[in-house]
């Protein structure tokens, strides 16, 4: 419910679309739609790379990406990929 009044605002262009990308993050996250939430943050962060809550925000999702299976996590230096 939350995400889908989040949704609408965002297709409304607000004025700072940023937060509202990070907040429709926030709402696909806290709904449990992973993808989503990381597609809506990276769309935040392309119009303000360092938005300090927008990063942080997508490494929450990355982290709980992980954990569930849906990501694959980083290397180290020097390990290949399986």
């Amino acid at each position: 419910e939350a995400a889908r009044a989040r949704q609408a605002v965002v297709s409304l262009r607000p004025d700072d679309p940023v937060v509202a990308h990070h907040q429709l993050a926030r709402a696909r996250l806290n709904a449990g739609d992973l993808d989503e939430a990381r597609l809506h943050v990276l769309r935040a962060l392309e119009r303000a790379p360092l938005y300090e809550a927008g990063l942080e925000l997508l490494l929450d999702i990355r982290e709980r990406m992980v954990e569930a299976g849906s990501a694959v996590p980083p290397t180290k230096s020097g390990e290949k990929s399986p």
